[in-house]
């Protein structure tokens, strides 16, 4: 058997009793005998929650937020989650589900009896149809220079084909939204890509001057060593993408004001 006060894990155990004492001089008028028992520990409740989620139609059920845990106990950690959509089609108020997780409690997750909840805020949004050329006029809303265009106070020329527009711009209260197609061609082929930004976007209005600028993926998680920010000419810089990279998400926060840029694969060659 155990000792009750060494129980650590969920589960059943046997427990036995032992150095029974009495007082001084009366445990010589005993026989002692020990009956072994069951020690039940229950398992802690833990709750995994899908997070809302938001992207471009790229014809899968991949979503990049990640469900959110409670109920934990000590040092107790969840790791490897990941979420899905219910289906890959365009719309709102769509239904998010915990697909992966790992719990690391020394006991392969079995000291916790686990619910999964889902989440039914996703959105799937359209792909904006807008190819940007040097020539040719573009909506209000689109960012347009030859060939993509002219981002202040930096100037810096996007990579070729490479759509850019303005679906939200970022104030209090408020998360900007900038949707990139990039040409499918141009993903296979595993080249680097240039991503000016707009200015709603590097110089929001309301952030002022010198704001401290972050830059992650729109989960909060570091980028991915292949697409970085360039301070400099204020745009998004990628060495040649990898294979099934796209879409991705990333987040610009400046002076507190955060900007969404959703960047995913033309369907057209």
């Amino acid at each position: 058997g155990v000792t009750a006060s060494g129980v650590a894990q969920a589960g059943s155990f046997t427990v036995t009793p032992s150095a029974a004492t009495m007082g001084v001089g009366s445990a010589s008028n005993y026989s002692f005998s020990y009956a072994a028992s069951t020690l039940t520990v229950d398992k802690a409740s833990l709750v995994i929650a899908a997070s809302e989620n938001t992207k471009l139609v790229d014809g899968t059920v991949k979503a990049l937020a990640v469900p959110i845990v409670s109920g934990l106990l000590g040092t107790d950690r969840v790791t490897d989650l990941t979420q899905i959509y219910a289906t890959a089609t365009v719309g709102i108020d769509k239904t998010l589900n915990v697909q992966n997780y790992r719990i690391l409690d020394g006991n392969d997750g079995a000291n916790y009896r686990v619910t999964l909840v889902q989440n039914d805020k996703g959105i799937i949004k359209e792909i904006p149809v807008a190819v940007i050329s040097p020539v040719a006029s573009t909506p209000a809303s689109t960012v347009a220079a030859p060939p993509i265009g002219t981002v202040s106070p930096a100037s810096t020329t996007g990579t070729p084909g490479v759509s850019i527009t303005t679906v939200n711009t970022p104030g209090q209260g408020n998360t900007g939204l900038i949707t990139v197609t990039v040409p499918q061609s141009t993903a296979v082929s595993g080249v680097g890509l240039t991503i000016p930004l707009p200015e709603s976007v590097i110089a929001p209005a309301g952030s002022g001057a010198g704001s401290p600028v972050a830059v992650t993926l729109s989960n909060n998680e570091p980028l991915p060593a292949w697409i970085q920010f360039d301070a400099g000419t204020k745009a998004l810089v990628t060495s040649a993408v990898p294979s099934g990279a796209l879409p991705i998400s990333v987040a610009v926060t400046i002076g507190g004001l955060r900007s969404v840029i959703e960047i995913s694969e033309s369907q057209n060659k």
